[in-house]
């Protein structure tokens, strides 16, 4: 695959758009053409002397939070250097743990970390402007905001809730509860789905569909395992899990939950049908613990990526546990074919057009990290460029098209950050920022 050089790409000279002339004469014609033709070569100087962003959206600043061992700061970073830019911060005297932004943008909703409780921050004059606390559960999820007016959350509670909130009055509008363990919870237009487990064991996962109304439906899927269970005595420790990837198609129409060694479900969310294709099976390499990313990607196709891990114990009742990546499988839902992309691949993630591809795994008879680097891929699955040899990455984030490759130091501290545009393939910067990213992706 060819590499692409790894420069910053400068700013781009505006050019000129083409435009459709009237055929009401030919005189006209032929005049107006001569008038444009005068007027473009006065503006070719002045064009090229103004530049432009090569993409816009990829240069909005970015939110951005400084952690120390008590307290976070809020702030704006440049989309590149990740330098903090503009005067206004805000310090905050809590860890948070997930968070959302309203769909204006101005309002900023963050969940604690070490609390079920909700803080809202007024963006554009970086403010507290209001908090929530609930009386029970752990931790709370922030999964969607449907319109301005209602945010819909996740509590970490016994049973797992669904909340609808509104977001001015800060006033719970309706709890829905979900039997079993929460695998995943998504987005989907006027609702949000729900993949759940059986609690304390594996069985067949449920898919849960929870209107903005508060209307719940839901569906088993007889032939998709998911869930946990464990067994500890004195001499033994064994540990199973499943955990299947759901992915919805942005019409909201049909979602899918992709297991390993297991058809693919089809699940119509407004009539609840489930569908199998049971002649496309995603393998498995370690059937003691499965774990399935899926993500949709257009034109009915899924990338599918995960990893497969054993737990043993050797004679000295040390606990081992081995993790190999699955692999990037790309699955066509229209044909139901699929056809494997990269077989050392364990996550994805979307930036823009382009499909990521990366490990990050850890040997443990080596006691090394293991990577693969970076591939980036078009959404049909053809390979573009590889970046970054075969390093193990952390994590990737993304936003206005730009993709954010986290790194960790000798120290094992995830502080270096790559930044690419997965469209040239370009890295456009390396710099090195003990900061946390609040990404849109």
């Amino acid at each position: 695959m060819e590499r692409l050089p790894e420069t910053v790409p400068g700013w781009e000279p505006l050019l000129t758009a083409g435009r459709t002339i009237s055929r009401d004469g030919l005189f006209r014609l032929i005049a107006m053409r001569r008038l444009l033709f005068l007027v473009a070569m006065l503006l070719v100087p002045l064009a090229a002397s103004v530049p432009v962003c090569a993409s816009a959206t990829a240069r909005q600043p970015i939110l951005a939070t400084l952690d120390t061992a008590s307290t976070s700061r809020l702030f704006y970073v440049d989309p590149v250097s990740l330098r903090p830019i503009g005067a206004r911060s805000l310090g905050l005297d809590f860890h948070w743990g997930d968070f959302t932004r309203s769909p204006e943008g101005a309002l900023l909703v963050l969940s604690s970390n070490d609390a079920p409780e909700l803080r809202f921050v007024r963006l554009p004059g970086m403010r507290f402007v209001g908090s929530m606390t609930f009386t029970d559960g752990q931790f709370v999820r922030l999964v969607a905001w449907p319109s301005p007016h209602l945010l819909l959350a996740l509590l970490d509670s016994s049973p797992e809730r669904v909340l609808a909130i509104d977001p001015s009055t800060r006033k719970v509008l309706w709890r829905r509860s979900v039997d079993g363990t929460v695998v995943d919870i998504q987005a989907a237009p006027g609702r949000v789905v729900v993949l759940a487990a059986p609690a304390n064991k594996i069985g067949p996962a449920r898919i849960v569909v929870i209107g903005t109304g508060g209307s719940v439906r839901s569906v088993v899927l007889e032939r998709v395992l998911a869930g946990f269970h464990h067994k500890q005595g004195s001499q033994d420790f064994i540990a199973k899990n499943r955990t299947p990837g759901l992915a919805i198609d942005p019409a909201g129409e049909r979602a899918y939950v992709v297991g390993a060694d297991e058809p693919v479900a089809q699940i119509g969310l407004a009539s609840m049908r489930v569908r199998y294709h049971g002649g496309l099976r995603v393998p498995a390499k370690a059937v003691s613990g499965p774990l399935r990313q899926a993500t949709w990607l257009g034109n009915g196709m899924l990338a599918v990526s995960g990893t497969d891990s054993s737990i043993s114990t050797d004679p000295q009742g040390n606990v081992k546990q081995d993790t190999a990546p699955a692999g990037l499988l790309l699955i066509n839902t229209h044909s139901w074919t699929s056809r494997s992309l990269q077989p050392n691949a364990e996550a994805t993630i979307t930036a823009g057009s382009s499909l990521l591809a990366y490990r990050s795994g850890y040997d443990s008879a080596t006691k090394t990290r293991a990577g693969s680097g970076l591939t980036i891929y078009s959404l049909d699955g053809t390979p573009r460029v590889h970046l970054l040899a075969h390093t193990s990455i952390d994590w990737v984030q993304s936003q206005g098209g730009l993709a954010y490759v986290w790194l960790t130091n000798p120290n094992g501290l995830a502080d270096h950050v790559v930044v690419i545009d997965p469209g040239s393939g370009r890295i456009l910067a390396r710099e090195t920022r003990s900061i946390t990213l609040l990404t849109r992706s």
